[in-house]
């Protein structure tokens, strides 16, 4: 779901310029909707400040994928979310039900409210997932609900078909009614994926795609935004008019863009943060003695890997790119350059997501020596040497760059050069026009299912920055749909897993940690499979003086 070089597919981009402190003067309220309840609020000053690595990208969940997706989720909400212990549960669609696998009927909330006091209706939903689709919208997930398998969603993405056409359905306001072209096991888990989430039909076909911006933004989450400091920081109040107010204890969340962990670390240090979003891989030795009862490392569904792009010389050649793949020693990577608790991985899924928590793919299998020996082989085979060296050029993580490039080239002999650091919106864009040779990518599971990273490279795929395509993996993943026995679809998977090894489009390094201080008064902080965390579960429990920094 996620990409970043912290580190998510990318993507037409909503840059916002020129706006200093502008407050959301949202559409006109609803007449006939009452007036707004204060919820649950206690005396405690319920006022959060977290930190969310970098500038937005976008507030629009079709358009953004960088870290922004923590408040998207704070301002938006869609048909169903996933709960701490991995389980489904009901948010804008009270329940849902199919008889035959291919149509659902999802019954809505009739207390669900936008931030302007406008009912949210199925007919939202509908507007919603067709732009989505409309390849004008030029969404990077424009092909999700393709592979979720709605009826005529693929043909509308390619351009074939109107977006009319999707196979969802407004039955009455608060009815819908999604058709799928085939059975498609984990569809409502699909679901949780912020792209599906509705939007404010009436405000979009107003401002069009300039909604998400300051003073236009309507939400129907647990917030709503406040203010817009660009570069500075965003703020976010408690939204009066959503279903689940009573259950909202924080007034106001405060993100603040801090891509440097270091300064973030100071910042948290000095105060003037409750919530990091990373922490200096260099500095968790020394945090766990100091602040042991504020670090949070916990493991989720989502893996750290090397892009190559596919579409031009050298790295068209699988040789060369099982080459730098083999030559990566991934326990140096996560004990010496990360070292907050990552499990070297070869695979895309992380294995315990497999069906078999003892899977790997071949080459995983091989001890480094190995790895290493048949990566200086299949470099040779490649037409390349220690008189003729591979010269390629790196963008993303620098630290991890740094160290591939010392393993590539004690291994191998390659000259790999570091580009320029790159803002994160230009970061996205290179991997998105494939302006790259190697990039460090990363994958978070948007939905509890090996589907949810494999999908990262079908053919085509929005997400796909390698430019990979490959029929037989499409096939298989084709068939891990319509496959109702978990085992069996499991296998698929791991077939599909043994596929990506061959042709080696990316090189899997490590499943991810959640690495984070959170200061000992912000109660409600648990674990997520998928690394939520949202606003709505936290609160601030007791004075912030009783807890010196």
């Amino acid at each position: 779901m996620m990409r970043h070089s912290k580190n998510t597919s990318v993507l037409s981009l909503i840059v916002i310029l020129g706006f200093q402190s502008l407050l959301t003067g949202c559409e006109p309220q609803n007449p006939d909707i009452a007036g707004p309840s204060t919820g649950n609020m206690s005396s405690i000053d319920q006022e959060l400040v977290r930190g969310s690595y970098d500038e937005p990208t976008s507030l629009d969940p079709q358009i953004g994928m960088g870290n922004e997706i923590y408040i998207h989720r704070d301002l938006l909400e869609g048909l169903v979310s996933v709960d701490a212990d991995g389980e489904l549960a009901p948010a804008v669609a009270e329940r849902w039900e199919t008889a035959d696998g291919l149509t659902y009927t999802f019954t809505l909330r009739r207390d669900a409210r936008w931030s302007n006091g406008d009912p949210v209706t199925a007919h939202d939903f509908v507007f919603s997932w067709q732009r989505l689709v409309d390849p004008a919208t030029a969404s990077p997930y424009g092909w999700y609900l393709g592979a979720a398998g709605i009826a005529h969603a693929a043909a509308i993405n390619r351009g074939e078909v109107q977006p009319e056409s999707l196979g969802v359905a407004a039955l009455d306001d608060h009815t819908l009614q999604v058709t799928l072209s085939e059975p498609t096991g984990y569809f409502v888990d699909m679901l949780t994926h912020t792209s599906t989430f509705p939007l404010p039909a009436r405000t979009v076909r107003k401002h069009g795609n300039g909604w998400a911006r300051p003073g236009k933004h309507v939400g129907n989450g647990p917030f709503q935004l406040a203010e817009w400091v660009v570069n500075e920081r965003i703020v976010l109040e408690s939204n009066p008019y959503y279903w689940d107010r009573e259950s909202v204890k924080l007034q106001k969340v405060t993100f603040l863009p801090i891509r440097d962990a270091a300064a973030e670390l100071k910042r948290y240090l000095a105060g003037e943060l409750d919530i990091t979003y990373q922490i200096p891989e260099s500095q968790i030795s020394r945090l766990r003695e100091e602040f042991p009862d504020h670090l949070h490392l916990e493991p989720f569904l989502g893996t750290r890997f090397i892009w190559f792009n596919t579409r031009h010389q050298p790295l068209n050649d699988p040789r060369v790119r099982k080459a730098l793949a083999y030559a990566i020693d991934r326990k140096t990577i996560t004990q010496q350059v990360m070292g907050t608790g990552e499990v070297p991985s070869f695979t895309l899924t992380p294995p315990g997501y497999l069906g078999n928590s003892d899977f790997e793919a071949g080459w995983g299998q091989w001890t480094q020596v190995e790895r290493e020996e048949r990566a200086r082989e299949l470099y040779e085979q490649a037409g390349y040497s220690a008189d003729n060296p591979l010269h390629i050029e790196m963008i993303g993580n620098g630290r991890i760059s740094i160290a591939l490039a010392a393993m590539w080239k004690r291994v191998l002999g390659v000259e790999a050069t570091l580009g320029a650091a790159q803002e994160f919106k230009v970061y996205l864009k290179n991997l998105d026009e494939g302006n790259f040779q190697v990039a460090t990518g990363t994958w978070w599971g948007d939905y509890i299912e090996p589907s949810t990273m494999l999908n990262l490279m079908l053919t085509g795929a929005g997400t796909n920055s390698s430019g990979y395509a490959n029929r037989t993996f499409d096939a298989l993943m084709n068939a891990s749909k319509h496959e109702q026995d978990e085992k069996k679809r499991m296998a698929l998977y791991q077939q599909a897993e043994e596929i990506l090894a061959e042709d080696m489009p990316i090189a899997p390094l490590f499943q991810f940690t959640s690495a984070r201080l959170a200061k000992p008064y912000v109660a409600g902080y648990r674990a997520h499979p998928l690394n939520h965390l949202s606003s709505k579960s936290l609160w601030i429990q007791g004075s912030k003086e009783q807890y010196p920094d």
